[in-house]
């Protein structure tokens, strides 16, 4: 006890070597293990949250130039509805990125171009993406590029071709598909049989769809499809029922883009319904001008145009 009384440096000096010899490669290693970590743990909150709290959790690591979290950033800032930022995020991940980075970046390129209602341009990055996962031998980035690659057929009206990819995405899909990509599958397979005339499997691929999902984002998608299709088939009451249990499930802060891609289904219901649709038109025209959403106008227009008496 005397020894320590008189020369407690020893101890302090012990201390210090411990942490530096110890704790540093701990430290290294906790920072080692986290960063790969960084892209996952954010897709955990915008599934949980949604796009502006996970935009927050990215940002930092962004801003500090790691490239999971600016892809993470960039995602969530495309689903917030700012598609020129994700699009020069993106661009720099695929010139600095690793392969899986590049993919990344190349995917979110491609959905930000059916968003401009580029499907060609949009089929080339969905295309690019593909190559890479294949070399890569990544089961899951390529299902999830066929996956696009139908929506953007669908996009261009070409449902024929979509079930083709829809087929050969089946044929191919990976052991572990996720609920998410499963659910989308389904959304499209529906939305392909609509346009083919198959109305009734339509609503029942729908219905499923909405079954599989197990996210928020995932339910409203499909309420609201499960709601156009309705209301477009001149079952009004029903597709109002389920464009409203979409609305009701909105977060303001957290889907303002989606909000317009919903009101389309409004659209439609005035329309049908004896009510003046323009100043609700209007509101989601402009929002489209100023996002350069022309898939949105394009959604817009076929709204207007739609012949109620067909239902």
């Amino acid at each position: 006890m005397k020894m320590i009384d008189e020369k407690p440096w020893r101890f302090v000096l012990l201390i210090n070597v411990v942490v530096l010899v110890v704790g540093a490669p701990i430290a290294l290693w906790v920072r080692g293990m986290r960063e790969p970590n960084v892209y996952n743990d954010g897709l955990t909150i915008l599934h949980d949250t949604g796009p502006s709290k996970a935009e927050d959790y990215f940002e930092p690591w962004a801003s500090s130039g790691d490239i999971e979290g600016m892809f993470g950033f960039a995602w969530a800032t495309y689903l917030r509805g700012n598609y020129h930022r994700a699009v020069r995020l993106a661009e720099y991940i695929v010139i600095e990125g690793n392969d899986n980075q590049r993919a990344r970046g190349l995917f979110l390129l491609g959905s930000v171009q059916m968003k401009y209602g580029d499907e060609e341009k949009a089929f080339a990055k969905f295309g690019d993406s593909l190559l890479i996962y294949q070399e890569l031998g990544n089961e899951i980035g390529v299902y999830r590029c066929r996956l696009n690659l139908a929506a953007a057929s669908i996009n261009e009206g070409n449902p024929t071709r979509a079930i083709h990819i829809l087929e050969l995405a089946a044929k191919e899909k990976p052991k572990k598909e996720y609920r998410s990509s499963k659910a989308f599958s389904l959304y499209l397979s529906s939305q392909a049989a609509f346009a083919l005339g198959e109305h009734e499997r339509a609503l029942e691929l729908i219905e499923t769809c909405l079954a599989t999902y197990d996210s928020r984002n995932g339910e409203i998608n499909a309420l609201a499809e499960w709601g156009y299709q309705l209301i477009l088939l001149g079952r009004l009451d029903e597709g109002r029922e389920k464009t409203e249990q979409a609305l009701s499930m909105l977060n303001p802060e957290e889907d303002e883009n989606k909000v317009y891609y919903l009101n389309i289904n409004l659209v439609v219901l005035d329309r049908c319904s004896g009510r003046d649709p323009i100043a609700l038109a209007t509101e989601i025209r402009k929002r489209a001008v100023e996002d350069r959403d022309k898939l949105l106008q394009r959604h817009l227009t076929r709204a207007l145009n739609h012949d109620c008496k067909k239902g």
